[in-house]
């Protein structure tokens, strides 16, 4: 068995905590917290097991579809407060898949800077800096997209 989370992983979620363990609930407030997520719409994920009896194995009730094409919908989103910015459903067919270029392009520059302008202008922050939490995603931490973000 493999733990949920690697000794290295813990370590560095520790040491991110230490490093925002002063901070007061209205600290808080001033994060816009941000992730994509991908589902499946046409096929049952994982392993299902289906049990019968001799001369039933055809039934109707008895089988799981399979479908000649897998297809998943990504989506991204960020709230902040009690506001949040429109869910963008990722366009596979001309974007592509996710990727550094990609989501600067299709997400950063076009819904997220324009909503953190927004936030700004309308003065929603207590403290006058909006913070982005992200995940460790590649496409997060890459020089292009902290490039972009500055």
């Amino acid at each position: 068995m493999k733990p949920f989370l690697s000794e290295s992983a813990c370590s560095r979620r520790l040491s991110w905590a230490y490093q925002f363990w002063d901070w007061r609930m209205e600290d808080w407030l001033d994060v816009v917290w941000s992730d994509e997520c991908s589902f499946s719409v046409r096929e049952v994920c994982g392993t299902v097991w289906v049990t019968q009896r001799r001369g039933k194995e055809y039934l109707e009730d008895c089988l799981v579809s399979r479908f000649t094409h897998r297809t998943s919908i990504m989506v991204w989103g960020a709230i902040y407060q009690d506001q949040k910015e429109p869910l963008v459903v990722w366009d596979t067919s001309t974007w592509g898949d996710i990727g550094v270029r990609t989501y600067v392009d299709h997400i950063l520059r076009p819904y997220l800077h324009p909503w953190w302008q927004f936030l700004h202008q309308i003065g929603a922050t207590n403290s006058g800096y909006i913070y982005l939490q992200q995940d460790n995603a590649p496409a997060h931490r890459c020089r292009l997209t902290t490039t972009a973000m500055e």
